[in-house]
């Protein structure tokens, strides 16, 4: 007798126009609506940015631009040592097109779009790098110059005996191989819906995939306990593949909005806004070296790892880079394994080693 499996109860809401996404709701009376001024460079000084003009525009409740943020907020935390500190708009810099610059909150879209047209940005250009082996270069343009260098992070992990497997090899089999950047395209953008109360709290409506483990961070950044932030999720969010995870930083910069503006406000992204500057996974170079004996069995692997996070070490970065090291042997039963992350050149990397580099991007955000 077959297994009876319950009916699918999601579709029929859906296939209806009955489904619940954010853009559905309107929980808060006298809500505003923001737009988001954004670089159209991929790495650039900033200046100055002219906010008087968005400022005077008729429905116009409030522009926030870098010193609003400098001003208000904190980095996100980082949970390493990396002098990359990361704020949900450019401050000193931008470092990648589509980087948030300022936000306009008006009365509607329409007219939030049209002062958004009326913020003026002062670039002073600077060479930009993409690629990992590039931004690895010891002359590579510096995207925080505090940092020294364009590695965020680089660590090494060491199980079983790898040298002397190695040692022992009939065989050592070297392979080097790149993976690309890669992205998702939900139906449904990001969208936040925020809301500054005295006290301080903050009340949120977001689209968010996986939001527990964000909530400390965006508590950080807004210097409240995460008791004072109240995040809800709808019951639809229009598919996410993990690049919903980073909608966070709009959530805080929609917070400060709604701080200088009085009033809630709403921020829906459209599709060239997602295109350009949402999430992304890293592209990788991989470099990988395997001991075999006569007979085919791998004792050993190493394995270098170098990963273009992009702009900014992003929470929960580092975190998402270790995760293929649960995998890394796959199916098979291999004893000594080393990986590291970071190369010690962009051309000759150390057997054994994986790497995070952070790499402005003409093109996207790379928010993974």
């Amino acid at each position: 007798m077959a297994e009876w499996i319950p009916a699918r109860t999601e579709d029929a809401p859906l296939v209806t126009g009955q489904g619940r996404f954010l853009d559905d709701l309107d929980p808060l009376p006298g809500t505003l609506v923001g737009a988001v001024v954004r670089s159209t460079q991929p790495h650039a000084r900033l200046r100055a940015v002219d906010l008087s003009r968005a400022r005077a525009h008729p429905g116009v409740a409030a522009v926030i631009g870098p010193d609003e943020v400098l001003a208000a907020l904190r980095p996100f935390p980082l949970s390493t040592g990396a002098a990359m500190p990361y704020y949900p708009t450019g401050t000193d810099k931008v470092r990648f097109v589509g980087e948030p610059i300022a936000v306009v909150v008006a009365t509607d879209r329409y007219t939030a779009e049209d002062a958004a047209e009326l913020v003026t940005v002062d670039y002073e250009p600077l060479p930009a790098v993409v690629a990992p082996r590039a931004a690895l270069d010891p002359a590579a343009p510096l995207l925080h110059d505090d940092a020294g260098s364009n590695v965020a992070t680089d660590r090494t992990f060491s199980f079983g005996p790898v040298d002397a497997e190695f040692a022992n090899a009939a065989h050592v089999v070297e392979g080097e191989y790149d993976f690309p950047r890669y992205s998702s395209v939900p139906m449904e953008c990001y969208s936040v819906i925020a809301d500054w109360r005295d006290g301080p709290s903050v009340e949120a409506w977001a689209n968010f995939h996986g939001p527990f483990t964000m909530v400390p961070v965006m508590a950080g950044a807004l210097g409240l306990p995460p008791s004072a932030i109240r995040l809800h999720v709808p019951a639809d969010i229009g598919g996410s593949f993990g690049i919903k995870a980073g909608i966070y930083p709009y959530v805080v910069l929609m917070a400060l909005a709604s701080k200088h503006s009085g009033t809630p406000v709403r921020w829906s992204e459209d599709r060239i806004e997602h295109l350009l500057a949402s999430s992304a996974g890293a592209d990788r170079v991989m470099r990988f070296a395997a001991a075999v004996t006569a007979d085919g069995t791998v004792t050993a692997l190493k394995a270098d790892l170098v990963d273009n996070v992009g702009a900014y070490l992003r929470p929960p970065e580092p975190s998402t880079l270790y995760r293929c090291f649960g995998n890394i042997t796959g199916p098979y039963r291999i004893g000594a394994v080393e990986i590291r992350r970071a190369p010690s050149s962009p051309t000759r990397c150390r057997w054994g080693s994986t790497a995070a580099s952070a790499a402005s991007s003409s093109t996207s955000a790379s928010n993974a």
